[in-house]
């Protein structure tokens, strides 16, 4: 048998090497993308968890001091409810001028613009409950928003809205097992009715809503999570489309027409899911459970009507009420 030119056995000193310099690679490419995140778009909002977000680790300056201070409030006022965190937090961080000129916002509510307001989805209020990432997540968004209005929306708030929203909704809701595909219905619906900030509990905020020029013409402000060269590409990254618009985060006005478009293909998919099943066996790459929550409930719809409705020549949208803020404007953790 012929041997090798380098020899025989392979070098444990070697390999020790090659894995470090993998190591280090893969760390100078993930900070690269963070760097990217933060200065190719101007309208930079969130970003993933790349690392444990504790305040004295990944955030910085007056976020670090903003995030430290909202933990000093729970601990000091033993809150473990997100809503009375909040309200603690509006209270002593928010001048009363503020407050009311918010207050004033949320009620009048235009369809011609987004109101103050962040809307997030869990499991349950409490903070005690929740995974790290997604505790830190949502004490980030009250941090840098203390004047806005705020909704945390538990699965007991998700079955009483729906309820009263609408009796279909709520049997397509009831009809899926997945949590993440009820926590994709659910937004939409939610969003179409009051309109605001959606922020996924595992996003943080990485420049406040106050510095993202909003425009009093905004009626959909969506970015994307992905733009492939090709289906191809995306199919081998189990994205669902090759330009896809994120769903971690995007802000709307109430009764927005593409966003009850969106809730009607995703309802229809969930009453007739024969289409989504046909595109799972098509696909042929990926798990199975997964393609069919992005391709019924999840980026293929949302993508499908927004991007579609929406379309971008030369990076300007057709729609002059909607903008699409390209890769990195909005983005974040997949649920």
């Amino acid at each position: 048998m012929r041997s090798s030119q380098f020899g025989g056995r392979p070098n444990s000193g070697s390999l020790a090497k090659c894995l470090i310099l993998v190591a280090v690679v893969s760390l100078a490419w993930l900070q690269l993308r963070v760097m990217h995140s933060r200065s190719s778009t101007g309208f930079e909002s969130s970003s993933w968890f790349l690392v444990s977000p504790h305040a004295s680790k990944s955030q910085g300056g007056g976020e670090k001091d903003l995030y430290l201070r909202v933990q000093r409030y729970r601990q000091t006022y033993d809150v473990d409810d997100v809503d009375l965190l909040h309200d603690i937090v509006k209270r002593l961080q928010c001048p009363s001028s503020d407050r009311a000129t918010t207050a004033l916002a949320v009620r009048n509510i235009s369809s011609s613009w987004i109101p103050q307001r962040i809307v997030q989805i869990g499991r349950s209020k409490k903070l005690s409950s929740m995974e790290s990432v997604a505790r830190d997540g949502v004490l980030s968004w009250l941090a840098r928003h203390p004047c806005y209005d705020y909704i945390f929306l538990d699965d007991q708030a998700i079955e009483a809205f729906l309820g009263r929203a609408n009796p279909r909704y709520l049997q397509a809701y009831h009809s899926l097992a997945n949590g993440g595909e009820r926590a994709d219905l659910a937004r939409y619906i939610y969003m179409y009715t009051t309109g605001g900030i959606y922020a996924d509990t595992d996003t943080r905020v990485v420049k406040p809503a106050d510095h993202w020029n909003l425009r009093e013409g905004d009626s959909f402000v969506v970015g994307l999570e992905a733009d492939f060269s090709s289906d191809a590409v995306a199919h081998e990254w189990v994205y669902a489309r090759a330009r896809s618009a994120s769903l971690h985060a995007f802000a709307v006005s109430p009764k927005n027409p593409l966003l009850q478009r969106v809730i009607e293909t995703v309802v229809t998919n969930i009453e007739n899911p024969n289409k989504v099943y046909d595109e799972v066996h098509a696909r042929g790459i990926g798990l199975p459970s997964h393609l069919e929550t992005i391709f019924k409930t999840g980026p293929g719809p949302f993508s499908d009507v927004v991007l579609g409705g929406a379309t971008m020549s030369g990076g300007v949208s057709s729609d002059p009420h909607t903008r699409i803020v390209g890769l990195w404007g909005f983005s974040g953790k997949h649920s």
